[in-house]
């Protein structure tokens, strides 16, 4: 590796690698090291089918602005049953956020329209078992940004990894 390459990766390094920057150095180093060391991105293109990456931004936003008012409370049925209503509402409203001009009202988008809402429901649905069950289900944290530094000693420079972390529980204490 070039000098530059090297000051690149522990530039990097040191704010650290995310789960996906690993992935994609995993599955093709060659785009990692066009992404991630040369910056140079793609040209995003108009979409007019939902990408998987929109759907996944769409559900994880839904899921944050649903449980976020509970942060730091008990789930019960109660609070579930008042999520689960506003499950179509909100998946309508990430969609005209993060797919802007894009038409879900019929074909392949109105499908990925509704099993971005399935995806949703799911997990009220398991949580709500998980009450029924008589389990202990608080949330503490939503969407939260973790840090963690690694220490390699053959290294000269700090390595870090981050993330965000979806949902922090906690459960039976």
């Amino acid at each position: 590796k070039t000098e530059k390459v090297q000051e690149r990766l522990a530039d990097i390094a040191s704010k650290g690698f995310s789960p996906s920057a690993l992935t994609s150095y995993i599955r093709n180093p060659i785009d990692f090291y066009y992404q991630k060391i040369l910056k140079v991105n793609e040209f995003n293109e108009v979409e007019e089918t939902v990408a998987f990456n929109t759907l996944g931004t769409i559900v994880h936003d839904t899921l944050q602005h649903l449980y976020e008012p509970y942060v730091n409370s008990v789930l019960t049925k109660e609070i579930l049953t008042t999520i689960k209503t506003k499950v179509a509402l909100e998946v309508a409203k990430q969609f005209s956020e993060n797919f802007k001009g894009g038409d879900i009202s019929k074909g392949k988008n109105l499908i990925i329209y509704e099993v971005a809402k399935r995806y949703v429901e799911n997990l009220i649905a398991h949580d709500n078992t998980e009450v029924e069950e008589g389990n202990t289900l608080k949330i503490l944290h939503i969407e939260s940004d973790l840090t963690f530094k690694l220490d390699i000693p053959e290294l000269d420079f700090p390595v870090s990894i981050h993330g965000k972390v979806d949902r922090v529980d906690w459960y039976n204490g």
